[in-house]
């Protein structure tokens, strides 16, 4: 018992932070999931349009997270030594780089959605109803890219309710505007996808605007302003590309990775496109736990590295592994035993929820592997400062081993959608293995953090 925590003060600390991250995403799954069963009563050509539009979306929100998990690994050491300037500094140089980003997405998704939609699927059809969604809410990546970075910093000093409040919120508006905007309630139009869409885009504004409104009148820690921006500092820049962009490239290899994965889904067929919908949809319900200890995970590591108390960081990574194998096991059992209910709630043929409904018996073996490799990747080894290992391990499994053999698997050996997604996850269950390998080593305890405060100009 002595190589895990006992304390029940660290337990409670990670309920704390755990739960409303938890939470969080599972607001964020009920908009995805309303939305989808409000398209999806408008038939599977518009479900697949959507699903396959929000493909960019996802490549988008996933490089926004890196970006903000990047920062977090610098911000929650930093924390540990209770240095805020330089926190106020990491913050303003992650929420830069997504800003940016956020304009070249928003101007291919504007200006050339069907470019975009034809690199996921061949079907003209589901094309044409895809870029009437996507040329909307690719405007409010701008606004997004703001948000998630400012949220997902700010729980690297142990602030998280913010973002359930923000989510919550921001769900209510979402919901209710698809709601009138999809089915033309209230006197208003019938817009069908366009109006989801627009419902998107406004929910979004309504959260930067909660965001700007916390930052400058409520949050006390960090007292960010948009003045920092302006800002720049050589040294935390470079930190941050040593240790922060990793992070970024593990994403993007990863998502670029699943984006590729879905390409192959997409050329597998329209009944297909919308079954791996369906099973997506419960893939993010039943990994909303998994991820919220991971971001505690991340937060308690790195403040106790940055305090210097390295043996105690090592007693909470084996305390995070233990959390790894019961979240996964709890995990694949919840699919396990809904896979069958669940599809019934969306308006599809039979012979598509009978394709779901098997889907998610691969999801549920999947899981498991999945939480170990995210609670280590995304939670421990980013709080311990060791952040090439997740992409070393997504560029080479990803991309050289699980995708090859699910395009061999789909596309020419015509193999069923269960046993395709096996494949195309079969890098989780090699990095499960290799993450549990790792973490009692300790190779992945590094300080990322500067002696001496980073001082070149206050702002």
């Amino acid at each position: 018992m002595n190589k895990i925590v006992t304390d029940k003060k660290f337990y409670v600390a990670v309920l704390a932070m755990a739960i409303p991250v938890a939470f969080q995403n599972l607001i964020t799954f009920g908009v995805a999931f309303a939305d989808n069963l409000m398209v999806g009563a408008l038939g599977e050509r518009s479900l697949a349009g959507v699903a396959t539009a929000n493909y960019m979306t996802f490549l988008f929100t996933v490089t926004c997270f890196g970006i903000g998990s990047g920062a977090v690994v610098l911000i929650s050491q930093y924390f540990g030594k209770g240095n805020i300037e330089a926190i106020q500094k990491v913050m303003a140089i992650a929420i830069r780089i997504a800003l940016a980003i956020a304009s070249v997405f928003a101007l291919v998704g504007v200006f050339a959605p069907e470019f975009c939609l034809s690199i996921f699927t061949n079907d003209q059809e589901i094309i044409e109803l895809g870029q009437v969604y996507l040329r909307i809410v690719a405007i409010s990546y701008l606004f997004s890219a703001f948000t998630t970075v400012f949220l997902i910093s700010v729980r690297g000093v142990e602030q998280v309710i913010i973002s359930s409040v923000v989510y919550i919120l921001s769900f209510i508006i979402s919901v209710s505007l698809n709601y009138i905007l999809i089915f033309g309630m209230f006197g208003f139009p019938a817009l069908g996808i366009k109006g989801a869409a627009i419902g998107t885009l406004c929910a979004r504004i309504f959260e930067f605007t909660l965001v700007t409104v916390y930052a400058y009148f409520i949050e006390k820690k960090i007292k960010f302003r948009y003045r920092f921006l302006l800002h720049w500092d050589a040294d935390l820049t470079l930190d941050y590309f040593r240790y922060g962009m990793p992070v970024l490239l593990n994403e993007l290899l990863w998502a670029t990775g699943i984006s590729l994965q879905n390409m192959i889904i997409g050329r597998m067929g329209r009944d297909v496109v919308a079954a791996n919908s369906i099973t997506g949809n419960i893939d993010q319900l039943s990994s909303i736990m998994i991820f919220g200890v991971a971001n505690a995970s991340a937060v308690i590591i790195g403040k106790a590295i940055g305090s210097g108390d390295k043996p105690y960081a090592i007693k909470c990574a084996n305390t995070f592994a233990a959390f790894s194998l019961f979240l996964g096991l709890v995990s694949s059992t919840f699919v396990f035993l809904i896979r069958h209910r669940i599809v019934g709630f969306f308006n599809v043929s039979p012979e598509t929820q009978l394709l779901a409904s098997q889907t998610m018996l691969s999801l549920s073996i999947i899981l498991f592997f999945v939480s170990i490799s995210a609670v280590h990747i995304v939670g421990t080894f980013r709080g311990g400062g060791d952040t090439k290992f997740g992409m070393y391990a997504d560029l080479i499994l990803v991309w050289f081993v699980s995708t090859p053999l699910g395009y061999v698997a789909g596309l020419v050996w015509g193999l069923p959608l269960p046993i395709v997604l096996l494949c195309l996850k079969v890098d989780e269950m090699i990095k499960a293995c290799l993450c549990l390998w790792r973490v009692f080593g300790n190779k992945w305890i590094k300080t990322v953090v500067r002696e001496a405060p980073v001082i070149q100009e206050a702002i």
